[in-house]
């Protein structure tokens, strides 16, 4: 295998660059062109650093495009061919679920990757927080932290960016983060929901200090919290209906492990369906307890492992 040089400019991309010399980009070739300049993090390269691009370059010219005709086509039918190109289990047997009502709220251009990804994982997180708002400001801070949809406690869904594009959600350290492949190739769901409350002074107490009755409450051991504040029917209808929608859509599997608040790490790095995040982080309390895991299990014919 040879090389080719390649000096970074002032606003390169190392996916722009890899689209340059290999003519497409995917995960295989940042995996290889990252591991071949011990690249920690890829999405930080500096300008001027001569990064080495491998290839069977052998000394010759660029092959040459061949003659390719460009068909046009509507969204509904590149929908088709990208569903149909997710290799995936057979999703379960019967009618295919309606998309549930979904409202756009986009996201600016600069708080997320715009490039595609195929998708094998759906993750649940909750935003600790108190309100949609909150969350979406939180995403539009510096940094491309963020999830394609928010579910509100009323139950409605917001679409901040196109799901089958990525930002920053997990944040898995080390090794397992694997240039942050996991969060390439999972859709985020944000959950408005506060989390864990802990038991003082006969009080239930979140971390900000706000005060619940029992009735709000789920109890149950996370982490060092007692229980998690409940989440809304009319919310955990519509992740239900968004999660079995997202399913079919991507032909993602119909499983989710047994074990819903514990990090199974590194198992989960080759885990396909769906998942919390903390499964993914051992410091995390996302989802808890008070989610209602058997109803989405139920709804979405989940397989549980």
């Amino acid at each position: 295998m040879t090389f080719k040089i390649h000096v970074v400019g002032q606003g390169d991309s190392l996916s722009k660059i890899i689209k340059k010399y290999y003519g497409h980009f995917d995960t295989r070739l940042l995996d290889m062109v990252a591991a071949a300049n011990g690249l920690a993090d890829p999405d930080r390269i500096r300008a001027g650093r001569k990064l080495k691009l491998p290839g069977n370059w052998g000394g010759a010219a660029d092959p040459v495009r061949p003659d390719i005709t460009d068909m046009a086509h509507s969204d509904r039918a590149t929908s088709a061919l990208v569903n149909k190109a997710q290799p995936s289990d057979t999703p379960r047997a019967g009618r295919a679920p309606a998309q549930p009502g979904i409202t756009q709220k986009s996201l600016p251009a600069a708080d997320y990757w715009k490039e595609a990804y195929h998708k094998d994982l759906i993750v649940l997180h909750f935003t600790a927080g108190y309100t949609w708002e909150g969350a979406y400001a939180a995403f539009k801070q510096k940094g491309r932290v963020a999830t394609p949809f928010i579910v509100a406690k009323s139950g409605a869904i917001y679409r901040l960016f196109d799901e089958r594009c990525w930002a920053y959600h997990l944040g898995i350290p080390g090794r397992n983060a694997q240039n942050h492949r996991h969060d390439k190739r999972s859709i985020g769901i944000e959950i408005v929901n506060i989390g864990p409350v802990w038991r003082k002074g006969g009080k239930w107490v979140d971390y900000m200090g706000k005060s619940y009755s029992e009735a709000q409450i789920v109890q149950g051991k996370n982490r060092d919290a007692h229980g998690g504040v409940a989440f809304p029917a009319d919310q955990v209808q519509s992740v239900c209906s968004l999660v079995n929608w997202l399913l079919t859509q991507y032909r993602i599997p119909r499983r989710m492990p047994a074990d819903f608040m514990s990090c199974q790490l590194p198992a989960m790095c080759e885990f396909r369906g769906v998942a919390t995040h903390q499964m993914f982080r051992k410091d995390k309390y996302d989802m808890g307890p008070a989610f209602p895991y058997r109803q989405l299990i139920e709804t979405c014919g989940l397989t549980v492992e």
